[in-house]
């Protein structure tokens, strides 16, 4: 009993190995197999197509042989006339290569093609851009008894450009015209303020006062959050098209950097006084609102450059939906503005224009119709 226990353990020892190294080299050459899995299919033998090839496709493969085998696989699979195995098979290979096509002239695989859509999924893209200035919207700026006469809030030639950069990600809504997206942008802005001011006050404890001119830049740095809808104008699933015009919308919140809002060179020029009144900067975060409500809007166009890379470019239209000033009268530099520059506004809004350009990736996905 004994020696027949020592002689099928020896017998196991022996003959695993070899098993186990004919397996490894069963699949060891998996483009020798995909050889003879062609020939198989090529002189009728269909059956075995699946067997000798499939486990090929457990192993770390290039993607062009996985491709093959899965071609191999979906053709083998229709003419024996398993569609649901087919149709498995097909997904597989979509999901590695969305652009992956079929040979027109075969009527089973153009069948089979037609009974799926493949599409943009998902949108991932990286933005920036520049805008000439933030304009202010009912932005008076005079406090009481002081009376605005002119107003220009337009960008001058020595004014600093802003500028913005953000990014988002688009999910694409039951493959429609219609994207769901979510993005974060950073701001930098400037705001350019020019008045002609009557009756502003020279001297508070004489209460003299005179016409003057008052100037100054306001910069200002946001972080936005938003939540949008793009419309595209060519259906998703033509992603052939190389290029794609397309409408957003957005709205979202904004955190107002107020470390970084301050007011440069202010300067006050009273007439009749002769006297010019001038600061190099002021800083302003506390009678900036912290936290703002905005909507954007504007058209683009993306151009696909290859296969998920895309290229963007547009314009966008930013208005400010919330107020962006408030009254702190117990900070020094709020005092500074309203006695010495004549300049006190705590309820305004603003917008600005901008353009845009910027590259990303669409994610591919493929269904049933």
């Amino acid at each position: 009993m004994m020696k027949k226990l020592f002689s099928i353990l020896i017998f196991f020892l022996i003959a695993l190995p070899v098993f186990s190294q004919e397996e490894v080299d069963l699949y060891d050459d998996c483009y020798e197999l995909l050889d003879k899995a062609r020939n198989d299919f090529e002189i009728g033998k269909l059956e075995r197509v699946e067997p000798r090839i499939k486990g090929c496709l457990r192993k770390q493969l290039s993607t062009d042989l996985r491709k093959k085998i899965l071609e191999l696989l979906i053709e083998s699979a229709l003419f024996l006339n398993d569609q649901e195995k087919a149709e498995e098979y097909y997904l597989d290979l979509k999901f590695i290569d969305p652009f992956a096509t079929f040979n027109g002239f075969v009527p089973e695989l153009r069948y089979l093609s037609d009974k799926f859509v493949t599409f943009p999924s998902t949108t991932y893209s990286f933005h920036a851009g520049g805008t000439p200035n933030l304009v202010g919207i009912d932005m008076d700026g005079t406090p009481p008894g002081v009376e605005l006469m002119d107003l220009n809030l337009k960008r001058e030639g020595g004014d600093l450009f802003g500028w913005f950069a953000g990014v988002e990600a688009a999910f694409n809504v039951d493959n429609s015209r219609w994207d769901a997206s979510v993005g974060y942008t950073f701001h930098k802005n400037y705001l350019h303020y020019a008045a002609d001011l009557g009756n502003a006050l020279f001297d508070p404890q004489t209460g003299e006062t005179g016409p003057a001119t008052l100037t100054f830049r306001e910069q200002s740095h946001w972080s936005q959050l938003s939540l949008g809808l793009i419309y595209q104008f060519k259906k998703r699933d033509r992603f052939e098209r190389a290029v794609s015009p397309y409408l957003f919308v957005r709205i979202g919140g904004i955190y107002n950097h107020n470390k970084a809002a301050k007011i440069f060179e202010p300067g006050i020029d009273f007439v009749i006084q002769d006297v010019l009144r001038t600061r190099n900067s002021l800083d302003i975060g506390p009678f900036r609102r912290d936290f703002l409500l905005s909507a954007k809007a504007g058209a683009a166009v993306r151009v696909r450059l290859y296969r998920h890379l895309f290229a963007q470019t547009g314009f966008v239209y930013h208005r400010i939906l919330t107020n962006m000033g408030q009254e702190v009268k117990d900070y020094t530099p709020y005092n500074i503005m309203v006695d010495t520059f004549n300049f006190q506004d705590d309820n305004f809004t603003a917008h600005q224009i901008g353009i845009f350009a910027g590259f990303g990736i669409y994610l591919f996905k493929t269904k049933r119709k």
